[in-house]
């Protein structure tokens, strides 16, 4: 049994098409029917029940559609293990990473990696948490920098670094901030700033608030932690911030209150089930071996 004839199979599933799979494999759509039916005729079973108005995949189907995805990416690891074998120098690895943290922690650690493994190629993708899962187990990166939690049981994770969060509020003292502490309880009534859904750090702020028993009143949602402070420092609210937001961007018109018990974890996330090249261990072990004040 060839290995294209579970790709083939695995399309029509995901597809529910054998005219759209035909197209995203660029076969004609007869010949993947012809071997779709020859595959049925030799297994002894039916994979697939037509109807005029479309497909439905069998039970037996399903099976066959699961285990075909697991040989197949038992397949494609074998290959990357063996073309990682020949020289880790051809090798390239891409990062996927959220805004709120590469641009702080991806600079130093890639001037640090390359001086040491020149000929590596690396690319990193920046987008939500939300996004970069997706790429994740899609295998569009080869792993990511995310804060915890991870919920998903398809990834497996190794700690990077935890750092303090801090609340950030308008220095001249609008009359709805409250005196200044480090509880958070304190501030429930002011309008707060926070990144939009799909970022992890928006989930880290509401869970942290949902600890404190409040719902924070939300005035502002933006995908750029620098656009926040800016709203902070026009006296448009509060926001919550890493501690290494703070050492790179810290206008003189925002006060920065270091939170009692809050803090957050970042980790390097990667599937259980994918083959996590040379490269990519010596880029994460290298990254866990630096100073956590290089990003501060």
């Amino acid at each position: 049994m060839e290995i294209r004839l579970f790709q083939y199979v695995i399309e029509i599933y995901k597809m529910k098409s054998f005219t759209k799979a035909a197209a995203n494999l660029h076969i004609a759509q007869p010949s993947l029917s012809k071997q779709i039916s020859k595959l049925e005729d030799e297994l002894g079973i039916l994979l697939f029940n037509r109807y005029s108005t479309g497909i439905e995949i069998t039970e037996k189907g399903k099976l066959f559609a699961v285990r075909a995805q697991a040989i197949l990416r038992m397949h494609d690891n074998l290959q990357k293990e063996l073309e990682d074998s020949k020289n880790i120098k051809e090798n390239s690895i891409t990062i996927g990473v959220t805004p709120i943290t590469g641009g702080h922690v991806l600079p130093p650690l890639l001037k640090q990696f390359m001086h040491q493994y020149q000929t590596v190629k690396v690319k990193f993708l920046e987008d939500s948490s939300e996004n970069i899962l997706k790429l994740l187990v899609n295998a569009k990166v080869d792993f990511a920098l995310l804060s915890l939690p991870i919920k998903d049981e398809r990834l497996k994770y190794e700690p990077f670094l935890t750092e303090a969060l801090y609340l950030a509020v308008p220095k001249n003292s609008p009359n709805w901030l409250p005196p200044l502490s480090n509880h958070l309880t304190d501030y429930e009534n002011c309008p707060f700033i926070l990144l939009k859904s799909g970022f992890d750090f928006r989930s880290k702020v509401l869970s942290l608030c949902a600890n404190h028993q409040f719902q924070p009143a939300v005035a502002y949602e933006t995908s750029s932690i620098e656009t926040a402070q800016a709203l902070v420092l026009n006296s448009l609210g509060v926001t919550i911030v890493p501690e290494m937001v703070i050492k790179h961007d810290n206008p003189s018109t925002i006060r920065y209150i270091k939170l009692e018990h809050a803090t957050r974890t970042l980790v390097f996330a990667h599937v259980k089930d994918f083959y996590l090249s040379q490269a990519s261990k010596n880029f994460i072990n290298m990254a866990k071996s630096t100073e956590v004040s290089t990003f501060n």
